[in-house]
């Protein structure tokens, strides 16, 4: 679905300017140049985003947000002023906006706000499809299977969603973190709150801070502005930290301190801000073992671990395999208006006796690409094996040589890591980590992101471990 933006602003020349960029990026936008016309258009016409001025020769921009969510709650609003303020920012956000910036920040970092709008507004739109097809208003309907492995973490997820304890989940890549973390949300006491997710394995370091925490203006070079971070706008909501295990040290600690004494500073800032939403977190990271070899703090652990959710990998819960299939033959028929209809036996068989090592993220993606390249009503076994449509790791569907199982640790009474599975090559098990590293790389033909899959870590903490293991052929790759 193409992103729909409509910019509000008597800056003609900038509108356009705007409008050009965006275009550029792909995506379809329209231009108001005062109130009464943005109302007209509005009265007409849904967008993912609204970009406005604050000052308009009729009304202010803050004065149209209200105007603009009563219209179309899932639209997101950013709002734009020459001059930017603190008092701007927090008006701003108590009317419905999603963020502010001034109109000299550079073009990139408005591209980049307009992305986020419209992410959101999509996700919310996808919400509300799926929440209109649930009659029973369950929140933890969207989660499909009916292993029982999978419904007995519902079960728990169900138990824990009303209260406001802190949740960790773990599990692989693909096997649903965030879903859970949502529904959990929507269950929640919080639920008029806010869902703020952040990846953070996907910010670099140096930014990742900025981002959570937010920063004063002259806080630090480039900071040209006052910044509201994630956590305020999480205020009241649910906090959802994807991939904690790859954050760095300082911000565990300034994550701890938070949780600890629920207020922060921002960057920059001399005033504390309380922090009041609740927080979970998610890792694909074998997180015992990082904090048995010190790059995880023990002590945010333990404030995380208020409740440990493990999802099942889809491996192991096969049965669920073509229920998924099907929904997202469902889905995909819909979103590429293709008269496919049903699967043959084959490609149902071939998909049961693949393991899935990408979870459903991986039968997803497979599915989608059955779906769009399928010439007939029916999704053929070849529409698998096709290789200009599989998966980097699913050409192991194509042979007798699966993927490796990454090893996997428990935590003992003593707190210590323990191995309870580990990867074995010609029957000898690869005990050492840089040797299951040095595995995986040749099985992956030194391709760093395939590597990091199949080790279940990411990209970022494969990077960490080839310096840390002096493995020079592979770091500048």
């Amino acid at each position: 679905m193409t992103n729909t933006v409509l910019i509000i602003d008597d800056d003609q020349r900038f509108a356009k300017q705007l409008a050009f960029a965006l275009a550029k990026e792909g995506y379809a936008v329209e231009k108001a140049y005062s109130g009464s016309e943005a109302k007209e258009r509005l009265q007409h016409s849904s967008y993912h985003c609204v970009i406005s001025d604050v000052q308009l020769p009729d009304s202010t921009g803050i004065a149209l947000i209200e105007q603009i969510k009563s219209l179309d709650p899932l639209c997101e609003v950013v709002v734009l002023t020459a001059f930017g303020s603190i008092e701007d920012g927090v008006a701003a956000m108590k009317a419905g906006a999603m963020d502010y910036s001034v109109k000299t920040s550079a073009l990139e970092h408005i591209l980049l706000l307009v992305q986020r709008a419209c992410e959101k507004s999509q996700l919310a739109y996808q919400v509300q499809e799926l929440s209109a097809q649930i009659t029973n208003r369950d929140a933890f309907a969207s989660i499909i299977g009916s292993a029982q492995t999978l419904q007995a973490v519902v079960a728990m997820a169900r138990t824990i969603a009303p209260t406001s304890i802190n949740v960790l989940l773990l599990g692989e890549t693909g096997t649903g973190k965030e879903m859970f973390a949502h529904a959990i949300h929507l269950a929640s006491l919080q639920t008029n709150g806010d869902f703020v997710a952040v990846n953070c394995s996907a910010i670099p370091s140096e930014l990742l801070e900025s981002e959570l925490f937010g920063h004063t203006k002259g806080a630090f070079t480039g900071a040209s502005h006052d910044k509201i971070g994630l956590l305020t706008r999480a205020d009241g909501g649910t906090l959802f930290l994807d991939e904690i295990g790859d954050m760095p040290s300082l911000l565990q600690t300034k994550i701890l301190r938070t949780l600890e004494a629920r207020e922060f500073t921002p960057i920059g800032g001399t005033k504390a801000v309380s922090f009041d939403a609740r927080l979970i977190a998610a890792t694909n990271a074998q997180i015992y073992q990082k904090i048995a070899d010190g790059s995880f703090r023990s002590d945010l652990y333990y404030r995380l671990e208020g409740f440990v959710l493990t999802l099942p990998p889809l491996r192991e819960r096969i049965g669920d395999v073509e229920v998924l299939a099907q929904y997202f033959l469902t889905i995909f028929t819909a979103k590429y208006k293709k008269r496919v209809r049903s699967m043959t036996e084959d490609f149902r068989a071939k998909l049961l006796r693949y393991p899935w090592y990408g979870n459903v993220r991986e039968l997803r993606n497979a599915m989608e690409r059955a779906v769009l390249l399928c010439p007939h009503e029916t999704l053929m076994a070849d529409l698998l094996t096709m290789p200009s449509t599989a998966h980097p790791l699913t050409a192991h569907l194509l042979t007798a040589h699966p993927p490796p199982r990454p090893t996997e640790y428990v935590r003992t009474t003593d707190n210590t890591a323990t191995i309870v599975n580990t990867v074995t090559v010609n029957n000898e098990p690869l005990l050492n980590e840089r040797n299951r590293i040095l595995h995986a790389l040749q099985l992956s033909n030194g391709e760093r992101k395939k590597t990091a899959e199949l080790l279940g870590i990411s990209v970022a903490t494969l990077y960490r471990k080839l310096h840390k293991y002096n493995v020079p052929k592979y770091q500048s790759r």
